[in-house]
Order: structure tokens, then C-alpha cells, then sequence
């Protein structure tokens, strides 16, 4: 049988033969039959063992199929959706502008990236928060000479963690950028959960996290600005390179977990002392 159009008028073949021979008292025998090109099916060998019921055996060349939860959940939301366009999905439910939200539909990858990243999001995540980090995302990749967008689900389950981390301000702007990079450049291919280290365990060990008690950051930018007079001195002068100098030593040197505007404001407070 090369068609389904075969295959469809065989079964419908077969059940009207199963039924005239049932409605005639008769017994349908347990035989292979085979279909013609027209589809009618005729008998070729009867069965060895009369007894087996082949619906319920084990097919030897199939490997067994272990359903992932993950199938399921995606099943379910396709089914949620479904006769509704991805872009009006998109557009109406998930809160895309309809640019973005027909863009994101005509191209596959895209859009598996984005279903992805719907289905692991915090709900308190929003479209316009998504799209912003995807074109950061983009830029990164490119950058980096890497394929955007990745197609892992370990990466989009790293990308919405982060995404949770700098809306709650527990990382800044500039540190997640950083591990953007790190984990689109890193973990490009495919990785299985579990056999990489996650967000928020690289973060823990690495100790990254957003400094936000107000004093250590006056201590931290204390300390680099004693270390770095000439800068300062320029800095206070009105030279705005200088400043920008030692913002990015500031920043350097506390693996940027000062956030930008934070650092400013206070750097500004330091340099209009009399003394560092």
C-alpha cells in the first residue's frame, strides 16, 4: 500500500467484509491479507498459532517509547490552542505586539524558541520583557558567530531563569548579559537536564549575585577610588573619559554586581567630597 488513500479504502474494505460475514453467522478467520491497488484485500496465509492476539504483542524491530513529561505539557498546551493561528496566539494571549508576533510565526526556529520560553516562564514575566532579552539574545549570538535562536531546552529554561533573576534585581543588566553569552556560546547544542550546571547554581558558586546593601557598595567604590587618585583627580575635573575609566575599573572589579546607575550615583556622591 504507497497511499493513504489506499490504506483508508482497505480498512473500509475490510470492516464492511468482517461485518457481511458476522451478519451472516459466519466466523472471520485470523489470516494475513493483503490489498490490491485498488485497495480490496485478499487473503495471502492463514495464522500458524489461532490463539495469538498480535494487537498485543511486542513488536521486535520497535524500541519502547518512555513518554517525557515534557511531551505531555507541550501536548497539552498545543491542544489549548488549537484552530488559533501561532501569531494570534501570540498577539492575544501571550501579549506580543503584532509585528513581533507575526516575525516570530513565519520563522520556525523562532517560534519554537519562543513556545519554549512561554512554556517555563513565570507568569509575572511579560511579552515586552521577552522580546527585549531575545533581541539582546541575538545581538550576543551574533556577535559570537553562533546560530540564533538555540534550540536546546536546557538554554531556554537558563534564559527564563535569568530573565525571573534581573526583573527580581537579584542580577544586574550587565552580569546577565554575561551569562547570556556564557551559556549560548557554551551550551549551543543540545544538553540534557541535570548533566549541566544551571543559573542559579553557577551564580551561587560563583557568588554573582546583585550587591545591594547601600554601604558595602560605598566601601567597594571607596576602596577602588583611593586606589586610582589620578582618575579620580581628572574625574572631578570634569573629564568625562576619566570618570567613564573608573567606572569600568569599579565594575570590572566587582564582577559587575553593582548595578550601573547605582555605581554612578555613587561615585558622583565621592567625587563631590573634598576627600576620597
Amino acid at each position: 500500500m504507497n497511499s493513504i488513500r489506499t490504506i483508508h479504502t482497505a480498512i473500509n474494505f475490510e470492516i464492511a467484509r468482517q461485518f457481511e460475514i458476522l451478519n451472516s453467522n459466519g466466523t472471520v478467520q485470523k489470516e494475513t491479507r493483503a490489498a490490491d491497488q485498488d485497495g480490496r484485500t485478499v487473503s495471502m496465509r492463514e495464522k500458524d498459532d489461532v490463539d495469538t492476539d498480535y494487537r498485543f504483542m511486542v513488536e521486535p524491530n520497535l524500541p519502547k517509547l518512555r513518554i517525557k513529561e515534557e511531551w505531555l505539557t507541550m501536548a497539552e498546551e498545543e491542544m489549548k490552542n488549537a484552530g488559533k493561528a501561532d501569531f494570534e496566539y501570540l498577539r492575544d494571549v501571550i501579549g506580543f505586539d503584532p509585528r513581533s508576533s507575526i516575525h516570530i510565526a513565519e520563522d520556525p526556529d523562532l517560534l519554537a524558541f519562543v513556545k519554549r520560553c512561554i512554556r517555563l516562564r513565570d507568569s509575572s514575566v511579560s511579552a515586552e520583557e521577552i522580546l527585549y532579552w531575545m533581541k539582546q539574545l541575538k545581538t550576543t549570538m551574533q556577535r559570537s558567530k553562533c546560530n540564533y535562536p538555540p534550540q536546546s531546552e536546557f538554554f531556554a529554561r537558563q534564559f527564563m531563569t535569568l530573565l525571573n533573576l534581573v526583573r527580581q534585581r537579584r542580577l544586574t543588566h550587565l552580569r546577565v548579559l554575561d551569562l547570556l553569552r556564557y551559556y549560548s556560546t557554551t551550551f549551543e547544542g543540545d544538553s540534557s537536564e541535570g548533566e549541566e550546571e544551571g543559573v542559579t547554581e553557577f551564580v551561587e558558586k560563583h557568588q554573582l549575585w546583585r550587591i545591594e546593601d547601600t554601604r558595602e557598595i560605598e566601601r567597594l567604590v571607596g576602596d577602588m577610588m583611593r586606589r586610582n587618585e589620578k582618575l579620580v583627580e581628572k574625574a572631578r575635573n570634569g573629564n568625562s573619559k576619566s570618570f567613564n575609566r573608573l567606572r569600568n575599573l569599579i565594575n570590572e572589579a566587582t564582577e559587575k554586581r553593582i548595578d550601573i546607575a547605582e555605581l554612578c550615583e555613587v561615585m558622583k556622591q565621592f567625587l563631590d567630597q573634598k576627600l576620597v
